[in-house]
């Protein structure tokens, strides 16, 4: 069982790394989700949770569309970027009465 997995896992590396060269990252997020069978299995889940969960995934690989525009730019890297500012924010709204700190690494 744990051989068929490894091996069904290896086919999905090697996949998305022949896709790496031509798709864009929304084809490839796309294609990950799909063949690991991850929105399946969240589709398969009883209640709402579930069902956001799916929302999620849509919703990511639709947000990726935005990065792969840019000619010279690593796409991943700025969608990270972004998404790391974007929480950022986030939690800075939730502790409007505070003082954030943070590393230099997170500062990067």
């Amino acid at each position: 069982r744990a051989k068929t997995g490894l091996q069904q896992f290896m086919e999905i590396i090697n996949t998305l790394s022949e896709m790496a060269g031509h798709a864009s990252l929304q084809g490839l997020m796309k294609q990950a989700i799909e063949s690991s069978g991850l929105k399946d299995y969240h589709a398969s889940e009883k209640g709402e949770k579930g069902q956001a969960r799916v929302e999620n995934l849509e919703e990511l690989v639709s947000a990726l569309a935005d990065y792969d525009v840019e000619e010279g730019v690593d796409p991943l890297a700025e969608f990270i970027a972004q998404a790391a500012l974007d929480a950022g924010e986030s939690q800075a709204d939730a502790h409007e009465d505070s003082v954030q700190l943070m590393t230099l690494h997170s500062a990067k």
